[in-house]
């Protein structure tokens, strides 16, 4: 199945240059049985894209029309029937080769379409259904293509019309400074079927696939996915309608649409079950302007960051093993005992004295100054003197050397900190037993295996993957770093927790 779609992709694409997404996502929502809207300015290939994707299915028939502000009924759905008026007073259209008989539709600059004409689609897309006198159509309309080089006007009254486009997606011109000189000197005929005849896709094989594509089943992990995206999305919307901007909202009905299509490229991608790569098309199906384009993009990719690819290994397993380990070498080795010490006389709630240095008055220095300082080490500290009073006089920087806890080295003269006596709680290590070494050997050599067979696990589920993750049809294949984030994280989890284990027993060996 995939190799047969790549190839209809490869060969519709064959002589397009930098529009593959677009044509990626107008196959999947033709087959799909939905819309696409394509935004962008004239001469970017729209219409042409939708003649391509035609080429996809055998013997399909197509309708494209350019819109304008005085387009009429007549033109898009077909002619009145005057005979059938005439002879049987019935109000038919002659609908051949006109929007109801056809496979793939295209309507250019589709906003400008009149009311009648907008109310006969809203029908036609979301039920598929035309109603011809007496008689209402099962269109067999496969795929919608609408485009335009702008947005729906807030306020027009499109918004239902609008919403009905499950797909959109922005079109410029050629960036690439080698695509464009490839494009201009190609000599192709742009409008010429490459698709090989049996690589297309028949009408039965057509209906076939929407009844596998039903079939399809949604875990756990794209429901927490678009749970996510759900919420992320509510918040956005709050956020803009308190900024008055461009209300962001996605209905049930697209959200409904938007799980038949996630269905369709896992099947399309030879899968039975929807997985993390196949939700990066929502990006795609829940803007509404064009501000909103990169923000629902981020939204979407950050969802699949934290809830793709997951399995069913726990870190977190070993880590409380290990936690319980170093409390056992911790309450083997480490004692708290009592020791008399000399601690310095804090003054102020921010100064230590200092004895020795002068006699007329008393000097201090500040407590963070002198705790920044380690023992041995020399550093230039502002000293303050006070009279024999209290009162501040002068400050002065002094090079001062810490020798202990309690004394330093003013400018070469010994002095001392005031200090007085505190007994004070002392944590002391004691060498482990021989029988704890060995017990402790033995639970860090099984919590390292552990990790290796978690390790290995990981790295296979992941290996695995990443290469169904980079061969999805309807994404990008750099998009796969995202989905996999979870399985690198996990990775680096146990790459950690090893280290940490062997970290633990070079320190209780330390202790020997």
């Amino acid at each position: 199945m995939r190799d047969r779609v790549r190839t209809i992709i490869d060969s519709i694409r064959d002589g397009l240059f930098e529009k593959e997404e677009a044509i990626r996502l107008g196959l999947l929502a033709c087959i799909a049985g939905e819309s696409i809207f394509l935004l962008g300015p004239p001469g970017v290939a729209k219409s042409l894209i939708a003649r391509r994707v035609k080429f996809a299915f055998r013997g399909a028939r197509s309708f494209e029309y350019l819109m304008g502000r005085f387009s009429t009924p007549e033109e898009i759905f077909g002619p009145i029937s005057i005979s059938k008026l005439r002879d049987e007073d019935s109000y038919e259209r002659i609908v051949d080769r006109y929007l109801p008989t056809a496979d793939i539709v295209f309507l250019d600059e589709v906003w400008k379409a009149s009311p009648p004409i907008q109310n006969a689609l809203l029908t036609a897309l979301n039920e598929k259904l035309y109603r011809n006198g007496s008689q209402e159509i099962r269109l067999p309309m496969k795929g919608f293509i609408a485009a335009s080089n702008e947005l729906p006007e807030p306020g027009d009254g499109l918004e239902a019309f609008w919403d009905r486009f499950l797909l959109r997606v922005e079109l410029e011109a050629i960036r690439d400074a080698d695509e464009f000189i490839r494009m201009v000197l190609d000599t192709g005929d742009v409008y010429a079927d490459h698709v090989p005849e049996d690589a297309k896709i028949t009408d039965g094989e057509y209906k076939e696939w929407q009844r596998s594509i039903d079939a399809v089943e949604v875990g756990s992990e794209v429901i927490q996915i678009v749970h996510e995206i759900r919420v992320a999305l509510s918040r956005a919307a709050d956020e803009r309608a308190r900024a008055n901007r461009t209300p962001l909202f996605v209905s049930d009905r697209r959200w409904k649409k938007i799980f038949r299509l996630l269905r369709t490229s896992a099947f399309l991608n030879g899968r039975t079950t929807v997985d993390a790569m196949d939700c990066f098309v929502i990006a795609h199906a829940v803007w509404n302007a064009r501000d909103q384009i990169e923000q629902c993009r981020g939204i979407v990719h950050d969802a699949i960051r934290i809830h793709g690819y997951t399995t069913s290994v726990d870190p977190g397993t070993i880590a409380g093993k290990l936690g319980s380990l170093r409390q056992e070498v911790e309450q083997a080795t480490l004692h708290v005992t009592e020791e008399e010490q000399l601690s310095p006389v804090l003054v102020d709630g921010e100064y230590f004295r200092v004895l020795g240095y002068r006699s007329d008055g008393e000097v201090r220095v500040w407590k963070g100054d002198f705790e920044a300082v380690e023992p041995g080490e020399t550093a230039s500290i502002e000293l303050f003197q006070f009279d024999a009073q209290g009162t501040y006089m002068r400050s002065s920087t002094c090079d001062i050397t810490v020798l202990s806890e309690n004394s330093v080295s003013i400018d070469g003269k010994a002095c001392h900190l005031d200090a007085e006596r505190r007994m004070q709680n002392v944590t002391v290590s004691t060498a482990p037993a021989e029988s704890d070494l060995a017990a402790w050997d033995a639970q860090s050599d099984s919590l390292i295996g552990e990790c290796r067979v978690l390790l290995d696990r990981i790295v296979e589920y992941r290996d695995r993957e990443k290469i169904e993750a980079e061969a999805n049809l309807f994404v990008p294949r750099r998009h796969a770093a995202i989905a996999l984030a979870n399985l690198e994280n996990a990775a680096t989890q146990i790459a950690r927790l090893t280290a940490e284990i062997e970290a633990n027993r070079a320190y209780y060996r330390s202790l020997i």
